[in-house]
Protein backbone atom coordinates (compact mmCIF):
# COMPACT_ATOMS: atom_id res chain seq x y z
CA UNK A 1 0.00 0.00 0.00
CA UNK A 2 1.34 3.21 -0.95
CA UNK A 3 2.06 5.44 1.82
CA UNK A 4 2.18 9.21 2.56
CA UNK A 5 4.02 10.09 5.69
CA UNK A 6 3.26 7.78 8.03
CA UNK A 7 -0.20 7.10 7.17
CA UNK A 8 -1.23 4.52 5.29
CA UNK A 9 -3.42 5.31 2.25
CA UNK A 10 -5.52 2.93 0.37
CA UNK A 11 -5.54 2.22 -3.20
CA UNK A 12 -9.43 1.97 -3.72
CA UNK A 13 -9.47 5.97 -3.36
CA UNK A 14 -6.45 6.04 -6.55
CA UNK A 15 -8.77 3.63 -8.50
CA UNK A 16 -11.52 6.11 -8.30
CA UNK A 17 -9.79 9.13 -9.46
CA UNK A 18 -8.70 6.66 -12.09
CA UNK A 19 -12.40 5.55 -13.11
CA UNK A 20 -13.83 9.53 -13.40
CA UNK A 21 -10.99 10.48 -15.88
CA UNK A 22 -12.18 7.92 -17.80
CA UNK A 23 -15.85 8.80 -17.68
CA UNK A 24 -14.78 12.76 -18.36
CA UNK A 25 -12.57 11.82 -21.41
CA UNK A 26 -15.33 9.50 -23.15
CA UNK A 27 -18.11 12.32 -21.87
CA UNK A 28 -15.82 14.81 -23.63
CA UNK A 29 -15.21 12.62 -26.66
CA UNK A 30 -19.10 11.47 -27.40
CA UNK A 31 -19.69 15.51 -26.98
CA UNK A 32 -16.55 16.49 -29.29
CA UNK A 33 -18.22 13.77 -32.20
CA UNK A 34 -21.88 15.38 -31.67
CA UNK A 35 -20.71 18.82 -31.86
CA UNK A 36 -18.39 18.12 -35.13
CA UNK A 37 -21.43 15.80 -36.28
CA UNK A 38 -23.82 18.66 -36.00
CA UNK A 39 -21.53 21.51 -37.50
CA UNK A 40 -20.91 18.69 -40.50
CA UNK A 41 -16.94 18.58 -40.62
CA UNK A 42 -17.33 14.91 -40.24
CA UNK A 43 -17.71 13.53 -43.65
CA UNK A 44 -20.84 11.24 -43.35
CA UNK A 45 -22.34 13.63 -40.50
CA UNK A 46 -26.13 13.99 -40.46
CA UNK A 47 -25.57 17.47 -41.20
CA UNK A 48 -24.12 16.83 -44.78
CA UNK A 49 -26.28 13.49 -45.65
CA UNK A 50 -29.33 16.04 -44.95
CA UNK A 51 -27.85 18.64 -47.49
CA UNK A 52 -27.02 16.39 -50.00
CA UNK A 53 -31.09 15.18 -49.45
CA UNK A 54 -32.24 18.66 -50.04
CA UNK A 55 -29.53 19.07 -53.03
CA UNK A 56 -31.21 16.38 -54.27
CA UNK A 57 -34.73 17.49 -53.80
CA UNK A 58 -33.85 21.17 -55.50
CA UNK A 59 -36.90 23.35 -56.64
CA UNK A 60 -36.80 23.93 -60.02
CA UNK A 61 -37.85 26.72 -62.45
CA UNK A 62 -41.49 24.56 -63.04
CA UNK A 63 -42.23 25.38 -59.49
CA UNK A 64 -41.51 29.26 -58.89
CA UNK A 65 -44.43 31.67 -60.35
CA UNK A 66 -41.74 34.42 -60.55
CA UNK A 67 -39.23 32.78 -63.16
CA UNK A 68 -42.35 31.20 -64.92
CA UNK A 69 -43.60 34.90 -65.10
CA UNK A 70 -41.24 37.65 -63.81
CA UNK A 71 -43.52 40.43 -65.54
CA UNK A 72 -45.76 39.69 -63.10
CA UNK A 73 -43.85 40.64 -60.26
CA UNK A 74 -42.23 43.74 -61.45
CA UNK A 75 -43.69 47.03 -61.13
CA UNK A 76 -46.59 45.58 -59.51
CA UNK A 77 -47.21 49.06 -57.36
CA UNK A 78 -46.67 51.36 -60.06
CA UNK A 79 -49.53 49.12 -61.84
CA UNK A 80 -51.76 49.25 -59.00
CA UNK A 81 -51.09 52.96 -59.10
CA UNK A 82 -51.98 53.44 -62.90
CA UNK A 83 -55.19 51.21 -62.02
CA UNK A 84 -56.20 53.49 -58.24
CA UNK A 85 -55.63 56.70 -60.68
CA UNK A 86 -58.27 55.26 -63.74
CA UNK A 87 -60.69 54.52 -61.01
CA UNK A 88 -60.80 57.91 -59.43
CA UNK A 89 -61.01 59.77 -62.66
CA UNK A 90 -63.70 58.06 -63.81
CA UNK A 91 -65.06 58.53 -60.31
CA UNK A 92 -64.26 62.27 -60.79
CA UNK A 93 -66.01 62.44 -63.98
CA UNK A 94 -69.17 60.97 -62.84
CA UNK A 95 -69.17 63.22 -59.84
CA UNK A 96 -68.97 65.83 -62.37
CA UNK A 97 -71.83 64.47 -64.31
CA UNK A 98 -74.28 64.10 -60.96
CA UNK A 99 -73.28 67.44 -59.89
CA UNK A 100 -75.47 68.62 -62.86
CA UNK A 101 -77.65 66.34 -62.34
CA UNK A 102 -79.56 68.30 -59.25
CA UNK A 103 -83.18 67.80 -58.86
CA UNK A 104 -85.63 70.26 -57.01
CA UNK A 105 -87.02 68.71 -53.47
CA UNK A 106 -90.24 68.86 -54.64
CA UNK A 107 -89.54 66.45 -57.54
CA UNK A 108 -88.34 63.87 -55.00
CA UNK A 109 -91.20 61.08 -54.12
CA UNK A 110 -92.22 61.18 -50.42
CA UNK A 111 -92.22 57.62 -49.14
CA UNK A 112 -92.30 58.11 -44.88
CA UNK A 113 -93.31 61.58 -42.88
CA UNK A 114 -89.20 61.67 -43.04
CA UNK A 115 -88.75 62.31 -46.01
CA UNK A 116 -91.58 65.02 -45.76
CA UNK A 117 -90.22 66.85 -43.16
CA UNK A 118 -86.39 66.61 -45.05
CA UNK A 119 -87.71 67.43 -48.56
CA UNK A 120 -90.21 70.03 -47.08
CA UNK A 121 -87.46 72.13 -45.52
CA UNK A 122 -85.03 71.74 -48.59
CA UNK A 123 -87.74 72.95 -50.40
CA UNK A 124 -88.54 75.86 -48.30
CA UNK A 125 -84.81 76.98 -48.50
CA UNK A 126 -84.59 76.48 -52.19
CA UNK A 127 -82.18 73.49 -51.26
CA UNK A 128 -81.19 70.82 -54.18
CA UNK A 129 -80.97 67.44 -54.07
CA UNK A 130 -79.26 64.77 -55.75
CA UNK A 131 -81.58 62.55 -57.85
CA UNK A 132 -82.40 58.94 -56.83
CA UNK A 133 -78.90 56.51 -57.37
CA UNK A 134 -78.61 53.22 -57.55
CA UNK A 135 -77.60 50.74 -54.95
CA UNK A 136 -73.27 50.88 -55.57
CA UNK A 137 -73.96 55.07 -55.51
CA UNK A 138 -75.60 54.76 -52.29
CA UNK A 139 -73.06 52.75 -50.86
CA UNK A 140 -70.47 55.15 -51.74
CA UNK A 141 -71.86 58.08 -50.57
CA UNK A 142 -72.70 56.54 -47.50
CA UNK A 143 -68.97 55.50 -47.09
CA UNK A 144 -67.65 58.99 -48.23
CA UNK A 145 -70.55 60.72 -45.31
CA UNK A 146 -69.01 58.34 -42.85
CA UNK A 147 -65.54 58.71 -43.73
CA UNK A 148 -65.52 62.32 -43.75
CA UNK A 149 -63.56 61.96 -47.34
CA UNK A 150 -65.80 64.38 -49.40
Amino acid sequence: MPMTGNKKTSSKAGWNDIAKRIVVMATMMVSTIFVLDQLGLRMNSSAQRALRKSQANTIGTDDCTFLKDPEQFRDVQQRHRVAVSRTTEAVSENMEQGASRLVSAGEIPRKNFIDSILFGRMEADSIGSAPLCTDQEFVRRVYLDLTSLS
